[in-house]
């Protein structure tokens, strides 16, 4: 009985280490898809810059300006414009190839995990959102958190030069206590 007991343990024991092993092994594998979404990310955000400024450069546009503000745990690019006289709406409606435009993601319930979606072209307003998305998240994570952010990117065409002004909001308080007794 003492051996069969002992002999469960170290079943018990070696299962536990494997498992062990196991997620010690998808640590390191989901740190490299990790490493890898970034430099893909980084790749498309760069040539997506490098887009914007060859298709507006072809139209004879200097100037893109795309406002956003954040709070509450929502963000949203509020304007774009440019200093073309035409009409700016038509021009953001347009596709703009060979971008690319994250799709999201969705839930696999047969892989019981969250699954890329594959890519699109977008419209230039898409790009320039995707654009100013990724710059946020990289340099101000959490932009649209609590009180929030607000600003403007300033895509200077000719001198191919992305400008971003950020106004990070933030609350205060100030507690007074006064306790007397007589």
């Amino acid at each position: 009985m003492a051996k069969r007991k002992k002999k469960r343990n170290i079943t018990n024991e070696l299962k536990q280490l494997n498992d062990r092993i196991g997620m010690m092994r998808m640590n390191c594998e989901t740190m490299e898809q990790y490493q890898k979404k970034k430099e893909e990310e980084v790749n498309n955000y760069t040539k997506n810059c490098r887009l914007v400024f060859d298709y507006m450069a072809n139209r004879k546009i200097k100037q893109i300006k795309v406002t956003f503000d954040g709070c509450g745990d929502s963000g949203q690019m509020t304007d774009f414009t440019t200093d073309s006289k035409d009409n700016d709406e038509g021009l953001f409606n347009e596709l703009v190839p060979f971008s690319t435009i994250s799709s999201g993601t969705e839930w696999d319930a047969t892989k019981k995990t969250w699954v890329e979606l594959p890519s699109k072209e977008g419209t230039l307003r898409e790009l320039l959102e995707e654009i100013a998305c990724d710059k946020l998240g990289q340099d101000h994570s959490g932009w649209e958190i609590n009180s929030g952010s607000f600003g403007e990117f300033v895509f200077d065409i000719k001198k191919r030069k992305l400008t971003l002004e950020f106004n990070e909001r933030y609350e205060e308080v100030n507690t007074s206590e006064d306790e007397e007794t007589f």
